[in-house]
């Protein structure tokens, strides 16, 4: 699913023709109940404005977790429904005022009947058939005319409405979730199946929306609130206010959008009226392609030339030479087809970082292929280049051989030839991860591989598989996963080991994740550095009183939420830190002040998802091992940013963990990528055969701190089939040696979930888990001890001191910094 500002408007639906999807971070949060009547009234009718009078017990619930039960028990108890249920959209692009609106309407009649007009769904249950059709926008039709029809099910349940993956995701649209209404009839583990845990709700101010008076409950969650509008009289919900940035991260991270917005609104909403029986029905075309569940049609290839040599062309160069197809050959050509137009300044700049890469190669050529009228001037276009700051050879396509020898329709297009002339990739219009992508491309096409073949044969194979699936009427339903929503739990108490409060330290910002810097006396204290905010670093003493700040030198955009140390050999300590998607990774002193940023040019960026350190050279001063998605693997650079080497066996990873020597010194370095293996690789950056961990995909893979565990010397992040979170206990081997359900969700805040102690009697050492739901985990490493508590706040760092007294376990959260003794 994917959000696009085009000419001033936004995409809310899914869009079907290419879908990409990765799944790194979960649901939002939402927590326990509390009263306050602290906000300001809320009305979308412009003439009300005062506050609607205050809840008394004559007129209703009074409580906000008594009005969630009652509107839940309001829709539960129904017979029936209907709405013209719309999702509006509202946001500033450059400052002018954009509002948008997609259908989100629902019918519903207990046991099977419902009718849904949402974004670009609409299904039909009449009690006997299912029926389900998906406007696709971007091919102008139904989909390639296909519709769903299938037998209804004798007792709806939101289950059937998500055993289409893609009828399921154009429902969902981009709040992730089915529509509310649904949710609020049905059994779900959505939003409305939080109402029944203890949510920290809030009682807000009453509102007016549509002319009915309301009561607003704010459900808070880490990315924000949502704010639900129920009705005073009959307890419907009128509205529910999404936490639009949170949802939207993308769009709200544009400079250009301002005041963005993003709520359902349900105009008409009945309760056990009557519904006409042709809202039920839903016409079928005669050319219809019937299908029990909806298939992807392929993308057809944008060329006929795929592994072909083009008719024959020629250039002319700015200093006016011919340059001929033969003079092409034996070698890699990377051609760009441009004009002097805005649309084609990125793609332009994203070649140019691809050819930085390969300019000292004698067998790649990248060209820019400049198709501006020849009243333009050489010297005009060289000048456009410099200032779309694209540094390449560029040559002049005077007799249009774009349109004729590749049958060129849009600029720009990205064209790659092999070392035979032939045509091995062929891509129209912009892509932010160009450059990342043709570096991929061209060694590949360097070792000989054959990728136009490959694509070909990809392509003949998705279409035959389609046209069988469409022959036979599609695959049967299969039910979706729906994750569980995560809700933040009310503070509860370990049952096996005692936690005593020593500190609480309210004085920072927003403090993050933490850092435990080892003394240089064994006898001494670690110091405590905390990621406040998204460019300071606190100090804290172990006592909870903050000692100092360092206000981070970095550029406008730049973020500092982790960091690792090391000692160089000279003794001199170092601090590498960075963001989650940083473009660069920063090295600063003691003091933190700032050495540098790696790599200095923001051209050549990186992807970052994970970083450790590690003495490859063995020579006493450490490496930085970043690990990058965006098809760039991990990159291994010395603390003066000089490259060791890059390994990109694994063009996304997701985590880096540098395993303790063994009894002979040997050690590796394990890389989790997006299939769920573990690549080794030795210090030289050489991989080993992926490994796989019986039944648990990893995605995250942490090594423990405690020196000689018996059992889980590591633990990996993995999710079962239903979709539930899971620790895994590793040996050294990556043989499983326990696992542990985690409550579901991801965190919204850029935590480092995992940590290890050594601290608890009787044990060679623990894991820590923080959960999305504000709940802290334990892990004896020998599997035998496991215990839990929640903190009642949203986690954003963890961390565990081994002092002279015991152990103490630091907590960041919204409620500030913790510290607890920790005793068995």
């Amino acid at each position: 699913m994917k959000m696009n500002v085009v000419r001033g408007k936004m995409s809310l639906g899914t869009g079907l023709t290419l879908r990409i999807v990765l799944a790194v971070a979960g649901m939002l949060a939402l927590s326990g109940c509390t009263n306050s009547n602290n906000s300001s009234a809320r009305t979308d009718d412009p003439a009300v404005s005062q506050p609607v009078s205050p809840l008394s017990s004559a007129t209703g619930p009074a409580s906000a977790s008594d009005i969630l039960q009652q509107l839940l028990a309001t829709y539960r108890a129904a017979k029936s429904y209907q709405d013209e249920a719309v999702v509006k959209l509202s946001y500033k692009a450059n400052g002018q005022e954009m509002v948008q609106a997609f259908p989100a309407s629902v019918a519903f009649e207990r046991p099977n009947k419902v009718a849904l007009d949402v974004y670009q769904a609409k299904v039909r249950i009449d009690g006997k058939e299912f029926k389900a059709s998906i406007h696709d926008p971007e091919a102008g039709e139904s989909l390639d005319g296909q519709v769903v029809v299938r037998k209804a099910p004798d007792v709806l349940k939101l289950s059937e409405l998500a055993s289409d993956p893609l009828l399921y995701d154009t429902l969902a649209g981009r709040p992730r979730r089915q529509p509310i209404q649904l949710e609020l009839l049905l059994e779900s583990r959505g939003l409305a199946n939080a109402f029944a845990a203890d949510v920290a709700c809030q009682l807000l101010d009453d509102g007016v929306t549509h002319g009915r008076s309301c009561r607003r409950v704010a459900v808070p969650s880490p990315g924000g609130n949502f704010i639900f509008w129920v009705d005073r009289e009959n307890h419907l919900l009128r509205r529910l206010d999404y936490p639009a940035a949170a949802l939207l991260p993308e769009v709200a991270q544009d400079p250009a959008v301002s005041e963005l917005q993003l709520w359902i609104e349900m105009p008409g909403a009945i309760l056990d009226g009557p519904i006409a029986a042709s809202r039920w029905q839903l016409s079928v075309p005669a050319q219809a392609k019937i299908v029990k569940s909806f298939i992807l049609p392929p993308r057809p290839l944008p060329s006929q030339l795929f592994g072909k040599e083009p008719s024959e062309f020629f250039f002319t160069t700015l200093d006016d030479k011919r340059l001929t197809q033969a003079q092409l050959r034996e070698k890699v050509t990377v051609l760009c087809w441009y004009h002097d137009n805005p649309a084609c300044e990125a793609t332009l700049h994203q070649v140019a970082l691809a050819a930085r890469e390969f300019k000292d190669h004698p067998q790649v050529d990248f060209l820019a292929v400049a198709t501006d009228p020849a009243q333009i001037s050489g010297e005009q276009v060289k000048q456009t280049l410099q200032g779309w700051r694209a540094e390449l050879p560029v040559v002049r396509d005077f007799d249009a051989f774009g349109d004729k020898a590749f049958h060129i329709e849009f600029q720009p297009t990205v064209v790659v030839l092999d070392a035979k002339g032939r045509v091995q990739i062929f891509q129209s219009g912009g892509n932010p991860e160009l450059a990342k992508q043709l570096s991929v491309i061209v060694e590949r096409l360097l070792k000989g591989n054959d990728l136009a073949g490959e694509i070909v044969a990809q392509a003949e194979s998705e279409q035959n598989e389609y046209n069988q699936l469409v022959a036979s009427g599609g695959r049967e339903p299969e039910p979706v996963v729906e994750l569980a929503e995560p809700v933040i739990r009310r503070r509860s108490e370990p049952k096996h080991i005692q936690l005593q409060p020593v500190w609480n330290c309210t004085e920072l910002k927003s403090p993050g994740n933490l850092l435990l810097v080892p003394p240089v006396n064994p006898d001494d204290e670690p110091r405590l550095l905390v990621c406040e905010g998204w460019r300071t670093i606190a100090e804290v003493s172990l006592a909870g009183k903050v000692l100092r700040r360092y206000e981070l030198e970095l550029a406008e955009q730049a973020a500092v939420t982790w960091l690792r140390t090391t000692v160089d050999k000279a003794g001199q300590r170092y601090f590498v830190g960075g963001a989650p998607l940083s473009p660069q990774w920063y090295l600063f002193d003691d003091q933190f002040k700032l050495l540098r940023a790696y790599p200095e040019s923001m051209q050549d960026t990186l992807r970052i998802t994970d970083v450790q350190l590690a003495d490859l050279d063995e020579d006493g001063t450490a490496e930085v091992l970043a690990g990058n998605v965006g098809l760039l693997g991990l990159h291994a650079t010395t603390l003066q940013g000089e490259v060791k080497w890059r390994n990109r066996t694994f063009p996304n990873v997701i985590s880096v963990a540098v395993t303790k020597p063994n009894d002979v010194g040997s050690w590796q370095i394990l890389v989790t990528g997006e299939q769920g293996s573990v690549l080794p690789l030795n210090r030289f950056g050489r991989e080993e055969p992926e490994r796989k961990v019986a039944n648990w995909p990893l995605a995250r893979l942490a090594v423990a701190s405690f020196p000689t565990p018996t059992q889980a010397a590591m633990v990996g992040i993995s999710n079962d089939p239903q979709g539930n979170l899971v620790a895994v206990g590793l040996t050294t081997q990556l043989r499983e040696c326990w696992n542990y359900q985690l409550p579901p969700g991801a965190h919204q805040q850029p935590i480092e979930p995992i940590a290890s102690s050594q601290v608890l009697e009787g044990h060679q050492g623990e894991w820590w888990f923080a959960a999305a739901d504000g709940s802290v985990h334990l892990v004896s490493e020998d599997g035998k001890l496991h215990d839990s508590f929640a903190t009642g706040s949203v986690l954003s760092g963890l961390a565990v001191a081994k002092l002279s007294q015991g152990g103490l376990l630091l907590i960041s959260s919204t409620s500030g910094l913790s510290a607890s003794q920790v005793k068995k």
